[in-house]
This record gives structure tokens, C-alpha cells and sequence, in this order.
């Protein structure tokens, strides 16, 4: 898979929820198609009636493979639009620890020979 950016992410997943609007409208014509050549059917000769039948499954196949595909891409973008949402959370949440320790850091050490000294020995007594 080819990376792509957030925005052209975000552009194909409208892009495909406009598809899908114009496939849900076309669908009230493609049962209309269907439904129309299986009426041509049963008064066809066994010629035309081949012919016919074979138009039919190809159209029946191709909305199917349409509507799968769209389904598919739908479903892609969407999970990748789900990942990259939790990376923007975990990009923040790394951020503010970041803050918080550059906080830490900021503060200053002990001036003080005896006060190094003395935490030098406290160190060597808690071993």
C-alpha cells in the first residue's frame, strides 16, 4: 500500500461517501433493469434468451463488484483515518510527558558541595 496524506485521505473518503450516495440513487434503476430482463426472459426465443441471460449476469456482476469495491475502499480509509487518529493521540500524550520532563529538568541542581556530598552518602547507604 502507497502512503498517502491525511487531507487526500480524508478528500477520497468524501469521495467515496458521494459514490456511495450515487450507487444507493442508481440502485432503484438497476432493479428496474433487473427485473425488467427477466420479464424479457420468459417470452424470448432460445437464441435471444442466451444472449439476454448473459447481459443480465454480467450487469448483476458488475454492480456486485461496484458495490464490493466501494465497500472495501470505504472500509480502508476509514480504519486508516481511525489509526492515524489514535497516532495524533499518542503523538499528544507523548508531547505533554515530554513537557513534563523538560519541567523536571529545568529545575536546578543542588548548588551546595555539602548538599551533593550528603546525597552522595545517602545514595551509598541505601545500596
Amino acid at each position: 500500500s502507497v502512503p498517502i496524506p491525511l487531507q487526500r485521505a480524508r478528500a477520497l473518503l468524501d469521495e467515496m461517501q458521494l459514490k456511495e450516495k450515487v450507487l444507493l440513487r442508481q440502485q432503484g434503476s438497476y432493479i428496474l433493469t433487473v427485473e425488467g430482463g427477466k420479464q424479457l426472459l420468459l417470452s424470448a426465443d432460445g437464441e435471444t434468451e442466451a444472449s439476454l441471460q448473459k447481459e443480465l449476469t454480467e450487469i448483476q456482476e458488475c454492480w456486485k463488484l461496484a458495490n464490493l469495491r466501494l465497500e472495501e475502499q470505504k472500509k480502508q480509509l476509514t480504519l486508516l483515518l481511525k489509526d492515524w487518529e489514535k497516532c495524533e493521540k499518542g503523538m499528544s500524550n507523548s508531547l505533554e510527558k515530554l513537557k513534563s520532563l523538560k519541567k523536571k529538568l529545568s529545575q536546578p541542581l543542588p548548588e551546595h558541595h555539602d548538599e551533593l556530598h550528603a546525597e552522595q552518602i545517602r545514595c551509598k547507604e541505601l545500596e
